[in-house]
């Protein structure tokens, strides 16, 4: 199905320009214009706020995010694995596979994540597995990069349904991708940028453009609805950053680097 009135009706997200309207606003104005599979699919979709709620409660971090499916409650109830407290992403019987004291890990929230790709591309695979594997790939590239840069020997939670395979993921070879894949290979550029705002708005800036691509022939397809609501969603993330914040959680990542860096060259020393 086509929505050519709802698509072109929506304003265009450009980086130079801040939203206007909130993410829970956007999709109460969306979703009047959905049915049956399609509305089902937009719901979904909306489950990576929780997941990116459920990560700053891992990581301790204070910074919620409006717009998901559940409330702060709901997410609270799931990271505590307290009894009732389930959702879509999660079946019943591996919630109860761990006590209910025990927080959630990062192996928990990996499969998640696996979860809800896995769920979401399934609703109309034709559509929405070229956008999503890319998405997914991108994740496992940024998962192997931070393994090289951190200097770990174990290999990283890679999801399937990407494009490529650990190798590729874990070596990181641009020139390599290149050829077949121009569109991964500029994204993958702007991960290896020093600075962190400016490799944060080139990733932004190469994404988009694939966004753009991978829509041009229907881009009012559920694929080019998806398209423009990841486009929405990293402007409000934009938004929502406070430069103070996030100087200090770069401080906070370059000293746990450097203590790693420290305790490898003692061991090293005392070996």
């Amino acid at each position: 199905m086509k929505y050519y009135g709802l698509i072109s009706g929506l304003p265009v997200p450009k980086s130079s320009q801040g939203l206007t309207f909130s993410i829970p606003e956007l999709r109460s104005q969306v979703e009047p214009y959905l049915q049956d599979k399609a509305l089902r699919a937009f719901h979904h979709f909306f489950y990576r706020i929780d997941l990116a709620n459920l990560e700053a409660m891992l990581l301790q971090h204070d910074d919620w995010r409006d717009g998901g499916n559940l409330d702060q409650e709901h997410l609270r109830r799931i990271w505590h694995r307290e009894a009732g407290a389930t959702w879509a992403l999660e079946q019943e019987d591996e919630a109860q596979a761990e006590p209910a004291h025990n927080p959630i890990s990062v192996e928990r929230l990996h499969r998640f994540w696996q979860a809800y790709y896995d769920q979401l591309i399934a609703f109309d695979p034709e559509q929405l597995s070229r956008l999503f594997s890319y998405e997914i790939s991108l994740r496992n590239f940024k998962a192997g990069y931070l393994r090289s840069v951190l200097g770990e020997e174990d290999e990283p939670l890679y999801l399937e349904g990407g494009r490529f395979d650990r190798f590729a993921y874990n070596k990181l070879q641009v020139a390599d991708i290149q050829a077949e894949h121009p569109a991964m290979a500029a994204t993958l550029t702007s991960l290896t940028l020093p600075d962190p705002e400016q490799r944060e708005r080139s990733l932004t800036e190469t994404k988009w453009r694939y966004y753009d691509h991978v829509v041009f022939f229907d881009p009012f397809g559920l694929q080019g609805l998806f398209a423009l609501m990841l486009r929405y969603l990293d402007m409000a993330d934009w938004q929502q950053r406070d430069a103070e914040a996030g100087q200090q959680q770069l401080d906070r990542f370059s000293e746990a680097l450097h203590q790693r860096t420290h305790h490898l060259f003692t061991d090293i020393t005392l070996a």
